[in-house]
C-alpha cells in the first residue's frame, strides 16, 4: 500500500503536522505497523527556497549581469549574481543556496547535473542562484528567472510554496491485513492525528438520496440484496492534475 503524506495533511487540514517524514515513518511504524520506506515523488529540490530580491544593480565589469541581494529568511542577505533580464527587486524568486544540485535536462534530452557553489562572477561574490524554470525541471522557460505569485516568507522551501512533491510511505498489504481501518487514508489520519496531537478528522458524510432518474437497474438474482449506482456528471477528459501524476 501507498500512503500519501500530503493526502493525510488536507485530511487533517494542517500543511504543517510538525515532525518530518522519516521521524512519523519511525512512529508509524512503532505505534501501527512497518513503514518499509519513504518514496518522494516531484523534482528533487532539495535547498531550493524562497528567497526576496533587495536590491539590484548593474555588475560593474558586466553588462548583462546584475548585482543583487536576496532574503532567504538568514540573518543576512546573500550576494548573488544574476545574468536574467527580468531580475528586479521586490520578487519572490526561487534561489538555490549553496551545496543544492539541480538536475537539468539538456535539448538533447540528456540530464545534466549541477552543484551550487560559492563564487565570483567576474570579480564579484556570488553565493547562490536565481533559477529559472528549466533549471529547476518545473518547465522549459528559460527567458528569464522564475518569479513567484502569492505571498510566502523567504527561507520557505520552494516544494512547500508550490505545493509539489510528496513524500509517500510504502508498506505491505499484508502488515494491515487486520486493520480494514487502514485501507483507506482516512484510517491513516486518524493515526497520524493520534501521533501527532491534530484534531481527528470529521467522519465522512454517508448519507445516501435515492434517485432514480437517469439510469435503472434490474436484479436477476435472490441473491442479490440490495445494489447501489451512481450517476457521475461533469466529468470531462483532460490531463490528470499534476499532485495526482506525481504518484
Amino acid at each position: 500500500m501507498r500512503v500519501s503524506l500530503s493526502w493525510i495533511k488536507r485530511l487533517l487540514n494542517s500543511p504543517d503536522l510538525g515532525i518530518g517524514a522519516q521521524d512519523l515513518q519511525a512512529k508509524l511504524s512503532l505505534h501501527v505497523a512497518e513503514i518499509e520506506q519513504v518514496e518522494t515523488s516531484g523534482p528533487a529540490l532539495d535547498g531550493v527556497v524562497v528567497g526576496r530580491v533587495l536590491t539590484c544593480a548593474p555588475h560593474p565589469n558586466a553588462d548583462k549581469l546584475r548585482l543583487t541581494t536576496v532574503d532567504v529568511g538568514r540573518s543576512a542577505p546573500l550576494p548573488i549574481v544574476c545574468g536574467a533580464p527580468n531580475v528586479a527587486v521586490g520578487q519572490l524568486v526561487a534561489v538555490a543556496t549553496i551545496g543544492t544540485t539541480l538536475t537539468m535536462k539538456q535539448p538533447d534530452g540528456q540530464a545534466k547535473s549541477l552543484t551550487i557553489k560559492a563564487a565570483k562572477l567576474r570579480g564579484e561574490a556570488s553565493e547562490g542562484m536565481i533559477c529559472a524554470e528549466d533549471e529547476l525541471g518545473l518547465g522549459s522557460n528559460h527567458d528569464g528567472i522564475m518569479i513567484l505569485s502569492g505571498e510566502h516568507a523567504p527561507g520557505t522551501p520552494l516544494i512547500d510554496a508550490l505545493g509539489i512533491g510528496d513524500s509517500v510511505f510504502v508498506l505491505e498489504n499484508h502488515a494491515i491485513t487486520h486493520r480494514p481501518d487502514l485501507w483507506g487514508h482516512l484510517g491513516w489520519a486518524r493515526e497520524v492525528a493520534a501521533i501527532t496531537g491534530k484534531q481527528t478528522p470529521a467522519p465522512p458524510d454517508i448519507s445516501w438520496q435515492s434517485r432514480g432518474e437517469g439510469w435503472g437497474a434490474d436484479i436477476r438474482d435472490d441473491g442479490c440484496m440490495t445494489y447501489f449506482g451512481a450517476v457521475i456528471e461533469g466529468v470531462r477528459n483532460i490531463p490528470s492534475p499534476q499532485w495526482m501524476q506525481d504518484h
